[in-house]
């Protein structure tokens, strides 16, 4: 099976990205973006027609796609695990979710969307903090409690996408390999060589104020011991 992160697309890359496509993983947020056909360009997803009724499906085969979407909610899962419920912003997220999942669900629905459990979701959040907390994480940490996290949090790196879709797939896959995941960096302007993209498929500009490629990819290597993962 082929997971990909946040629809990431496949035409034009397929030299290097292949062309088959099995889950779509992605936060609440990126699915909000596959509900509209009409969104703007910024937020457009290219590889989805306007008519589909799947995901990955062709011009004019609107129920051939072949991908299920796997949409979990960070937040329903922090606040399962026990963090403080703010009111304002509780109420605004919980509004937008009950508008959000129910149209997803309509335009999409099962089996071309999943909506992942919240106990998978507190399970996968209180792995990604023991392992944070371990002696074995070292320096990686530092650099993850150091970061000013735009929403004002506690400097607890969040887990990305990325590592939900990495427990997601070593309880369902006898062996996982893992593309595309890096230390990531923003570069100096003196950095001009070996320069690696954000995205592969766009040149949108990175940010590391919410997550910490460095610590992420340390994790990874850690579960690594653990299960049949091979980070190529």
């Amino acid at each position: 099976a082929v997971i990909r992160i946040n629809l990431a697309p496949t035409v034009g890359f397929q030299k290097h990205v292949g062309s088959k496509t099995n889950f779509d993983f992605v936060n609440c947020r990126n699915a909000e973006r596959v509900i509209n056909p009409n969104e703007p360009p910024a937020t457009k997803v290219p590889w989805l027609t306007p008519h589909a009724q799947s995901f990955r499906a062709k011009k004019g085969h609107p129920r051939g796609g072949n991908s299920t979407l796997m949409m979990y909610d960070h937040i329903i899962s922090e606040l399962e695990f026990g963090q403080e419920w703010d009111g304002l912003q509780g109420e605004k997220a919980q509004g937008f979710r009950f508008q959000m999942i129910p149209q997803l669900l309509n335009r999409f629905p099962h089996p071309s969307t999943v909506v992942m459990s919240p106990d998978f979701l507190i399970a996968s959040l209180d792995l990604w903090k023991r392992m944070l907390m371990s002696q074995d994480v070292g320096k990686q940490r530092s650099s993850c409690l150091a970061m000013k996290r735009r929403d004002g949090g506690d400097g607890l790196c969040k887990p990305a996408t990325g590592w939900f879709a990495l427990v997601f797939a070593t309880q369902v896959c006898k062996e996982v390999n893992l593309y595309g995941f890096s230390n990531w960096r923003k570069h100096t302007t003196n950095e001009t060589e070996h320069r690696s993209k954000y995205h592969y498929f766009d040149s949108v500009k990175g940010y590391t104020n919410v997550h910490s490629f460095e610590l992420s990819l340390r994790v990874f290597q850690l579960l690594a011991l653990h299960y049949p993962i091979t980070i190529k």
